[in-house]
C-alpha cells in the first residue's frame, strides 16, 4: 500500500515536472518566434525608412545646398548675360575689345571669381581680363564646349572643364547664352570657380550629411567629388557594386531615384538627384548594414 502510493507520488512528480518544462519550452519556443518576427519587421521598418524616407530627405537637402551654392556664381552669370552694356557692346561690332577685358575683370575682383569670359558668336573671339584669349574654332577639341552649349535648350550649363587661360586648373564654369532684344544670339558669357573650391565645399557636405557625393556626366564619368575622393575619380560603374546599377544611374530618369547594391559584404543604399540644368547629375551614396537588428550607418 505504502509503495503503491510512493509510486504514485513520483509518477504525479514527473508529470508534473514535465508538463513545466513542456510549458516552459514553449513559452521559449514563443518568445523565440516573437522575437525574430519583431526582429525581421523592425528591419523591414529601418530599411523602409532608409529607403523611403532617410536616404531622399537627405539627398534633397544636399541638392539644395549644392544648389544654393552655385546659385551665386549663376546668379553672377545671369546679371552679366542680361547686362545691356555687353549686349549694346557686342552688337555694335565689338570695337575698342579693351571696354569689355576691363568689364569682365571688374565682375572678376568684384565676386572672387576664378575667372569671367565672354565668347563672342560673331567673331568666336574669347574674351577674358587678360584679354582675348584665342579665336575658338569647331576643329580645336578644348573649343568643343562651346559648339554644344550654343545649341543647348536651358539659359545656362554648369560644365567643369579645364581653365582656357590656365590648362593646369579645373574649373567650374557657369555658361550662360546671351541675347539681344530682338532675340539675336550673341554668345556666350559666365563665371568660374576653381574645382579644389568647390571639392572643399562638397567635403564640407560629406562630413555634415556622412555621405559620399559625386558629380557625375552623361557618360558615366565622375567629373567632381569631395577632396578625398577627387583623387579616385573614374567611370562610376568601375566603383565596387556599382555596375550592376550604372545604366540605370545614367538613364536620365528627371525624378530622383533610390537604390541599393552590394559591397563587400554591407548594403549600400545610395540616391541619385539629376539637374535638367546641367551636363550631368549629383549622386550621393550610404553605407549601412545591421547588426544585431539594429542599424549602425557609415559613409561608403
Amino acid at each position: 500500500m505504502t509503495s503503491d502510493v510512493g509510486d504514485d507520488g513520483a509518477a504525479q512528480a514527473f508529470g508534473r515536472r514535465r508538463l513545466l518544462l513542456s510549458v516552459v519550452a514553449l513559452l521559449l519556443f514563443g518568445s523565440i518566434i516573437t522575437s525574430t518576427g519583431s526582429f525581421l519587421v523592425g528591419r523591414r521598418s529601418v530599411r523602409a525608412g532608409i529607403t523611403n524616407h532617410e536616404l531622399p530627405l537627405t539627398g534633397d537637402n544636399i541638392y539644395s545646398e549644392i544648389q544654393r551654392d552655385l546659385l551665386r556664381p549663376v546668379s553672377i552669370s545671369d546679371q552679366m548675360a542680361n547686362d545691356t552694356f555687353l549686349q549694346d557692346w557686342a552688337t555694335r561690332g565689338e570695337t575698342d575689345s579693351t571696354i569689355v577685358v576691363r568689364y569682365l575683370d571688374q565682375i572678376q575682383q568684384r565676386f572672387g571669381a576664378t575667372t569671367s569670359f565672354f565668347i563672342s558668336e560673331r567673331t568666336h573671339n574669347y574674351y577674358h581680363p587678360k584679354g582675348i584669349l584665342k579665336v575658338v574654332s569647331e576643329t580645336d577639341a578644348a573649343d568643343a564646349w562651346y559648339f554644344r552649349a550654343r545649341n543647348m535648350t536651358t539659359p545656362y550649363e554648369i560644365n567643369v572643364d579645364a581653365d582656357t587661360a590656365d590648362r593646369s586648373v579645373t574649373t567650374v564654369f557657369i555658361n550662360y547664352r546671351v541675347f539681344d532684344a530682338a532675340g539675336t544670339f550673341l554668345g556666350i558669357t559666365g563665371v568660374g570657380l576653381r574645382l579644389d573650391a568647390m571639392g572643399s565645399l562638397i567635403t564640407s557636405y560629406e562630413n555634415r550629411f556622412q555621405r559620399h557625393i559625386y558629380f557625375v556626366d552623361r557618360a558615366g564619368n565622375v567629373t567632381l567629388s569631395g577632396s578625398v575622393a577627387t583623387l579616385n575619380k573614374g567611370a562610376l560603374a568601375e566603383r565596387p557594386g556599382m555596375e550592376a546599377i550604372a545604366q540605370e544611374i545614367l538613364a536620365g530618369k528627371p525624378e530622383p531615384l533610390t537604390l541599393s547594391y552590394e559591397r563587400s559584404g554591407p548594403t549600400c543604399w545610395s540616391t541619385l538627384a539629376s539637374s535638367p540644368t546641367s551636363t550631368g547629375s549629383l549622386w550621393s551614396s550610404r553605407t549601412s548594414r545591421l547588426r544585431s537588428g539594429r542599424l549602425s550607418g557609415y559613409s561608403s
